[in-house]
């Protein structure tokens, strides 16, 4: 019997707790969740091993989260992941980086609504 291989989402946010949530969110429909807590990380992550699905955050020490997706979509063309960004200060967002997101979360946000942006991103429904 085979098993079909899972969704792999990187997750990168510097706020511990709601990475922890998401983390258990994800997990519980069954995708594999990597959690990385700055930037730099991420970008050595995406570029070992790269994700089916991005959540960032957008205000992250070192770099935004539209820098991190920007610098993705440059190095990876084609196969960059889908985005979602989450932040709590939609006003530092510029309207040039929207464009780099499927879709933009307040925080705070509704668990449920991000997991069905999750299943639309990674084409599931």
């Amino acid at each position: 019997m085979h098993s079909v291989p899972r969704s792999r989402i990187l997750v990168v946010d510097d706020d511990v707790q709601i990475c922890a949530m998401l983390e258990r969110a994800l997990r519980h429909p069954g995708y594999d969740v990597v959690v990385h807590h700055e930037p730099l990380a991420a970008a050595r992550e995406i570029v070992r091993r790269l994700p089916d699905l991005l959540i960032v955050d957008l205000m992250l020490p070192g770099m935004s989260g539209a820098e991190l997706v920007e610098s993705v979509s440059r190095s990876m063309g084609d196969k960059t992941p889908p985005a979602l960004l989450i932040t709590g200060a939609p006003e530092r967002l510029r309207d040039e980086d929207r464009a780099l997101f499927a879709r933009v979360f307040t925080k705070p946000f509704r668990i449920k609504e991000l997991l069905e942006a999750v299943r639309s991103a990674l084409g599931e429904g």
